[in-house]
């Protein structure tokens, strides 16, 4: 699945959490434009990263090799643009 809502991915994500349960979505493609843009406040950064946790997805470098670039949340400022997010099982 492709997100791209100019900014408010992780208010699109938490909207729709609902269907991340029921839907088995193997890999999620944003961008974040969170912390470059400032648009989103620190709260709902982190209720997103725990809903993604809960959900089994783990954020990854968007590029070839995806999967071998793993983000940590403890860098999240510095995270690049353009990342996936797989779901656990599926890696």
């Amino acid at each position: 699945m492709k997100i791209d809502v100019e900014g408010a991915e992780a208010r699109a994500v938490l909207g729709g959490i609902k269907f991340l349960e029921l839907f088995d979505v193997a890999v999620i493609q944003m961008e974040l434009l969170w912390f470059s843009m400032k648009m989103i406040d620190m709260e709902t950064v982190e209720l997103f990263l725990k809903e993604m946790h809960r959900l089994r997805y783990k954020a990854y470098l968007a590029k070839v090799n995806a999967a071998e670039v793993k983000l940590t949340i403890a860098d999240i400022e510095r995270w690049p643009l353009d990342v996936f997010w797989f779901k656990s099982r599926h890696l």
